[in-house]
């Protein structure tokens, strides 16, 4: 649903029901609406999972692991689930979320230890391909799947399920809604107007408000980035603003890029003409103070010192940041949020298994997982349930259909709370308090997405030494690049040397290599 936040714009007939969304190391990132006609239970019924000749004698504990920051109440929405759950599979589940501060070093320790866990949060950008390929994660079998996920099968188009296919077999439930993700800056619309800033239209436009905000509100940070938050911005105005698609792999630090829509020719980031001009920004911005001095280390994500009030912007997709306008309404009803995208060209869209829910192979309850996964993806209640809370404490409808966020929506924010992986467009809802541009910017993205199979391409790293020159590349990266990134380097150009001889001498230019042949037997198209 890191993006470290990985979306939170539907691209077909679901289309006008608009998604954006995570997840991603960039979070989860997607918007989306639709119409709430139950296919499953309500609150009273039984449950929508046909249980056939499932064994539901012996009651069984179940853990799911999530990505993102804890909400304050989420103990309390999944009391309530329990509840229900309990009387419809004989089944609780207990969950634990992974901070986007440190998701990225610990879920691959979860992964790789063993540890006893049902269900994880699993996509594309979290390596879902390689962990499946890995042997992490359990095969759901076209008979288990319509044993014990029968509404799943009834309401999942077939290209949903097959793109989490790995060499013909499924490991993993997508979500189920078409998506692109738009990165937009967020900033202070009161402080905007306050100092006379113009509004944000481009990279120039946002340092011009961080410039303002330095010199007039001295206890503020401008833009309170991180080591985790730069990537955010770096994604989405270098490479998918120029027409660069940067998932081809990796996704942080240095990577393989490679032109949208003119052929298929994989390149290093660090040669791209646009990212050193952007670096020299940079470090104009860090001399001029727009972040913290200990930026290099800080985990605090951007969006929450924003929140906090010691920052005056942060960088994130519409998705989540129509969530955190609808929560700061109700405890900061004086300060105007707005949305303005970074980018303005073509993007490409997500594909389905951009967020999704794997089983643990090693599970002890791996049937009665799916049957979880199945009411949590079709069922309307524990749905939405699980993406907005409880309806009259955290959230209620308005009188035509939209999400009306109540005061204790702060403590369980909308979408925030990991639910992508079984978002799905029947039972998502627009929000009736957010950005009023959030309708036009969700159109104008619909208008410029590019669908293309390249978003489901996932290189093998199985093969010769992939795994390990890409684990050497993140580690130089994580010495190296964020501190180029974020300004900390007198002299852009040896910085740039330095890196490029670096990743050079740990396989980089075979790593390229290995994602053209790749890439070339993937067969790139765009309709």
């Amino acid at each position: 649903m890191k993006t470290k936040r990985t979306a939170s714009i539907l691209l077909s007939v679901l289309l006008l029901l608009s998604v954006i969304l995570g997840c991603s190391p960039d979070k989860g990132n997607h918007q989306g609406n639709g119409s709430v006609t139950s296919t499953g239970s309500e609150k009273e019924g039984t449950g929508g999972t046909n249980e056939g000749e499932a064994d539901l004698s012996e009651e069984v504990e179940l853990k799911m692991i999530l990505l993102g920051d804890t909400p304050v109440d989420a103990q309390v929405v999944y009391d309530e689930l329990n509840q229900k759950l309990k009387e419809d599979i004989n089944a609780t589940v207990k969950v634990e979320f992974l901070s986007w501060a440190d998701w990225a070093q610990k879920y691959p320790l979860i992964l790789a230890s063993g540890e006893d866990y049902d269900l994880i949060s699993s996509a594309r950008w979290s390596d879902y391909f390689k962990n499946a390929k890995n042997g992490a994660f359990y095969e759901i079998t076209p008979e288990n799947l319509n044993k014990y996920a029968p509404q799943t099968v009834a309401n999942s188009p077939q290209e949903v399920l097959d793109s989490a296919m790995v060499d013909g077999k499924l490991y993993n439930l997508p979500m189920n809604y078409k998506e692109v993700t738009v990165d937009g800056y967020i900033v202070r619309g009161d402080l905007r107007k306050k100092y006379n800033i113009n509004e944000i239209k481009s990279l120039d436009d946002f340092g011009a408000y961080l410039d303002v905000i330095k010199k007039n509100e001295p206890d503020m940070i401008p833009w309170d980035t991180g080591a985790q938050d730069f990537n955010y911005l770096l994604r989405a105005a270098v490479y998918v603003d120029n027409g660069y698609y940067n998932r081809l792999s990796k996704e942080s630090g240095v990577q393989t890029v490679v032109k949208t829509e003119e052929g298929a020719q994989v390149q290093s980031s660090l040669d791209i003409p646009e990212l050193k001009d952007y670096l020299v920004k940079m470090k104009e911005w860090r001399t001029n103070g727009y972040w913290s001095k200990n930026a290099m280390v800080n985990k605090i994500p951007a969006r929450d010192s924003f929140v906090n009030g010691k920052s005056a912007a942060f960088i994130d997709n519409l998705l989540q940041a129509s969530s955190t306008y609808t929560s700061l309404k109700q405890s900061q009803p004086d300060w105007e949020l707005e949305f303005y995208p970074i980018t303005t060209n073509s993007i490409v869209a997500n594909p389905y298994i951009n967020n999704g829910m794997a089983i643990n192979a090693k599970s002890k309850n791996p049937e009665r997982a799916l049957m979880l996964l199945d009411l949590l993806r079709n069922d309307k209640w524990y749905n939405q349930l699980t993406t907005y809370g409880i309806e009259g404490k955290h959230w209620e409808l308005s009188s035509d259909g939209r999400l009306v966020s109540l005061p204790e929506s702060a403590n369980f924010p909308p979408d925030s709370a990991c639910p992508w992986g079984w978002r799905d467009s029947r039972f998502y809802l627009t929000p009736a308090d957010t950005f009023p541009v959030y309708e036009s910017v969700l159109k104008e993205a619909q208008d410029r997405a590019v669908p293309s199979n390249i978003a489901l391409f996932s290189m093998d790293k199985t093969i010769g030494n992939m795994a390990s020159i890409e684990a050497a590349i993140q580690d130089i990266s994580d010495q190296y690049f964020v501190p180029l990134v974020l300004g900390y380097l007198e002299d852009i150009d040896a910085g740039i040397e330095n890196l490029r001889s670096k990743v050079q001498s740990a396989g980089f230019e075979e790593y390229i290599q290995e994602t053209q042949k790749q890439l070339e037997a993937f067969g790139v198209t765009y309709q």
